[in-house]
């Protein structure tokens, strides 16, 4: 019952930081587009040149290493409580 409420903790932080990741990259997108003058094409490559920023600006890296660090947690936690639920006893 405690692994069920350690992942459930995980995930929501999880989920927290990736929202706020996401919400972020899209306002910035929107203000790139905002101030380019707009068009759908146009939004579709200032989207890609923002996720492009995420994942190599050192200004992002905190942000990366926070998603990646959760990611890496909520797999443990995943894999933890597998193996606590199929061992055999």
């Amino acid at each position: 019952m405690i692994s069920l409420v350690i992942l459930a903790l995980v995930f929501i932080l999880w989920a927290a930081v990736m929202f706020r990741t996401l919400w972020l990259l899209s306002k910035r997108a929107d203000e790139r587009l905002k101030s380019s003058g707009g068009g759908y094409f146009k939004w579709v490559a200032l989207s890609l040149g923002t996720y492009r920023e995420l994942l190599t600006s050192d200004k992002d890296r905190p942000a990366r290493q926070r998603i990646l660090i959760l990611t890496l947690l909520l797999i443990l936690v995943i894999a933890f409580r597998y193996f606590l639920l199929t061992r055999e006893i």
